[in-house]
């Protein structure tokens, strides 16, 4: 790729050239697509964004996905609701990200906010007070 060109800049000079032999749909699509291009050049630094080590495709999106989710979902007998999928998928998401405590500590606070008006303080306790209790 020449210096100064960007991915964005090439595919908009592709799109742009005439095309005699394509559908009316076909060009109504094109004219979109050049539209979308042009609008949206900003976040189009692909050469930038490549320099700065950052990945463009969608493989590391597709990895997670099949990681988090194809893992989870599918396997015999699994069946799932809408809803409980969606449940499901938020908690392996939370656990594969490495949230697992921030999260639940969100969800205590939320829950006592809900109930009592204000988030409460956790007690620290020792280990010796639970060892006292068991005894």
């Amino acid at each position: 790729m020449r210096r100064g060109r960007s991915l964005r800049h090439i595919a908009l000079r592709f799109l742009k050239k005439p095309v005699y032999s394509t559908k009316s749909g076909q060009k109504k699509a094109l004219r979109e697509t050049i539209k979308y291009f042009e609008n949206h050049r900003q976040w189009m630094r692909y050469d930038e964004y490549l320099a700065s080590g950052y990945p463009i495709g969608s493989g590391v999106v597709e990895s997670t996905c099949g990681h988090t989710v194809k893992k989870r979902m599918e396997g015999t007998g699994r069946r799932w609701s809408i809803k409980g999928a969606e449940s499901t998928l938020l908690l392996r998401s939370v656990y594969t990200s490495n949230d697992w405590d921030v999260y639940w500590e969100n969800h205590r606070q939320q829950e006592q906010k809900r109930q009592y008006g204000k988030i409460l303080p956790l007690l620290a306790c020792s280990d010796d007070f639970f060892k006292n209790k068991a005894a």
